[in-house]
């Protein structure tokens, strides 16, 4: 009997742990692996930009993946504006570097 994987689990098991542990070794290579994280975002992103090219499309299923792709991408607009938002650490991290 074969095992039905998640993309999730394919993900977590092709990228491997990106959570901080606060150990060095641990967390330099966390930070390499978002990298990767990098290069499937990008993808996943040009999937949605190439969907969202027939949002003036007259055939509905193709319309259909144009909107599609902007309620996926609104869903998480949110969530990458509060990633964005510097934590007080960083902020005053960029003054000492002044």
């Amino acid at each position: 009997m074969s095992k039905e994987y998640s993309i999730e689990d394919l993900l977590d098991k092709l990228i491997g742990s990106t959570e901080p542990y606060g150990e060095s070794v641990h967390d330099e290579s966390a930070i390499e692996r978002l990298d990767e994280v990098d290069r499937v975002l990008a993808w996943a992103t040009d999937r949605l930009y190439q969907c969202r090219k027939a949002k003036n499309n007259y055939q509905y299923s193709m319309l259909q993946l144009a909107i599609k792709a902007r309620e996926i991408a609104e869903c998480y607009l949110e969530t990458f504006d509060d990633l964005c938002e510097k934590s007080d650490k960083e902020k005053q991290n960029d003054k000492n570097n002044v």
